[in-house]
């Protein structure tokens, strides 16, 4: 498994439980989470096969700009009162 993927694995999984104590499930935060846990998934599972990889990667890529674009901005927002 090439480092990258192996770096990315140690923290995006312990991201889901700190995101699940911050944030409620319908957030765009959480939902773009997901996301980029399922390309995670996908390129892991392209890396034990290869047949794919490089679009696996594109779009592992593209996800994760996607939800760091979102949380971005979600977090920029003034924190709403409870």
């Amino acid at each position: 498994m090439p480092p990258e993927l192996q770096e990315w694995l140690g923290s995006v999984f312990p991201m889901e439980q700190r995101l699940r104590l911050r944030r409620p499930p319908e957030d765009p935060i959480v939902r773009g989470y997901h996301s980029v846990r399922e390309r995670l998934l996908e390129l892991q599972d392209h890396t034990l096969r290869t047949l794919g990889y490089e679009s696996a990667v594109d779009a592992f890529e593209a996800e994760r700009d996607r939800f760091l674009e979102v949380a971005r901005d979600q977090l920029a927002e003034p924190v709403k009162s409870r």
